[in-house]
Parts: structure tokens; sequence; C-alpha cells
């Protein structure tokens, strides 16, 4: 804060009108022109406020020196944020388990996902075949609302198209009770299996090559929540997880060009 039209120190004070917005100092005194400027600071406690939801505050500064005209008394700092969820899904999006040469003898390997979303929520867990999958593909994007059903997952877009992805929804399936080992469909995928169903937490994925249809192939993650901001409603997630299994293989040299 400072003065730049004049010499003039103005002594002011400054209040909000969140109560999850405050400020600092509540009062001083800022320097005229040639002075260095004072540093307001603020602070957002977002402890009750809601997900999904956007809150419009202000800070405002008053000069508080009634013989000194200032022409922009009171001075309104507008505050807007929007509270959104953290992300949920697994990192990598992803995972690639690369065989070369593919050749006998094949180990079992095992890919590591870390299932991330609402701290404390808990979710639930499927690898389902491409087949079982494949009304997805239809879809827009690989975030969807998600309700189990007897026919298996009801998957609907942000356009609303829906489509149905084939699985086990019986109740270890689908987070009736707290289960560590997950369903699968795909053969080669052997086990899947987390450290617990409550995120942050660690899943893992067994891959078992010699139980692999095709040198190329793959299987769908799907996971199931349910939304912190409305908790009838399920969210669901995809991630693809590939087995590649290759003869032969060309390496392309990885050419960085300097600034």
């Amino acid at each position: 804060l400072q003065n730049v039209s004049t010499q003039d120190p103005i002594p002011f004070t400054a209040q909000s009108n969140a109560g999850w917005l405050s400020v600092s100092p509540l009062a001083g005194t800022m320097p005229g022109a040639s002075g260095t400027p004072v540093e307001l600071t603020y602070q957002i406690d977002a402890t009750q406020l809601q997900a999904g939801q956007r809150y419009v505050g202000a800070i405002t500064i008053v000069n508080t020196n009634g013989g000194l005209n200032v022409a922009n008394s009171p001075y309104n700092i507008a505050v807007t944020i929007d509270v959104v969820l953290p992300p949920f899904g697994a990192v990598p999006d992803g995972a690639v388990a690369f065989y070369h040469p593919c050749s006998e003898p094949l180990d079992e390997r095992t890919l590591d996902f870390q299932i991330v979303g609402y701290p404390g929520n808990t979710f639930t867990a499927q690898v389902t075949s491409v087949a079982g999958a494949a009304a997805a593909g239809a879809l827009q994007g690989d975030f969807f609302l998600g309700e189990v059903t007897s026919s298996g997952v009801v998957l609907t877009d942000r356009e609303g198209a829906q489509a149905v992805v084939s699985g086990d929804t019986s109740p270890t399936a689908i987070g009736q009770t707290s289960v560590m080992t997950w369903p699968t469909q795909a053969a080669w995928v052997t086990s899947v299996t987390s450290i617990t169903d409550t995120m942050p937490t660690t899943l893992t994925v067994t891959i078992s090559p010699t139980l692999r249809t095709a040198d190329l192939t793959q299987a769908k993650l799907l996971l199931l929540t349910k939304d912190p901001s409305n908790p009838s409603q399920g969210l669901v997630k995809l991630h693809d997880i590939d087995l590649v299994c290759a003869t032969g293989a060309n390496w392309m040299p990885m050419v960085s060009k300097g600034e």
C-alpha cells in the first residue's frame, strides 16, 4: 500500500467482509510516493468451504485521516476463490508391461499405481477386458459419473451419453466391505491388490505374460468412488493397462535442442 500521488502518509484500516478471509495488518500507515510500500497479507481459511462452490469476498482499505482528501477511499480489493476437489484416479494415467525379446522365459511383473482423490474417501477397483469396456469407447473423455447395476457399471459422460461396462458387481467388487483384493477379467492380469481402499494408497497389478492371448493386448483399470460433494453419486475413472511382447524393436535416439 502506498500513496503514489503525494508525499503525504495515509493512516488506514483494513478489513474483510467474509469469515473465510482475513487480512493483516488491520491498521497502519502507508507512506508517500517516495517511501517503501506497506505489504498487506491476506489468508484464506477453506476448512468450512464446500467443494464445487465459488466464494466472493473483499478487503476494504479506508483512510482514517479525516483531514486528508483521498479520492479512492474506501478502496475495495475483490477476492474470488473456486473450491475444487482434488482429481480422482490413478497415477500414472496408464501403464505398460513391455517384454523384449518376446521369448521364454517371460517373468511376471508388477505395475504400481498411486490412487489419489479426496483424502479419506474409499474407492473400489476392477480390471476389465477391452471387450467388457468397449461401449465406453463411444463416450467423451475418461472420467464419468458411475452407477453400479446388475448389468455392470453404467457410465455417463459430460454430454449425458451412457454406456455399460461389464464387470464383477458383487458386494466385494463395489466396496460394500473394506477389501484389498480386486477382481480382474483379463487372464494375464493375475492379481489386483491395494494396501487399503482409502485414498491415497498404492494399487499393484500383477502381469503374467505367459497367459496372454496376443503379443499386443490391453485391459482397463476401472476405479469407482463416491462424489465427495454428492455421496449418492459415483465417479468413475478408466485407465489403460497394456502388455507388449515384441520380437523385434527399433531404438530411436533422443535428441534435445539446447536453448
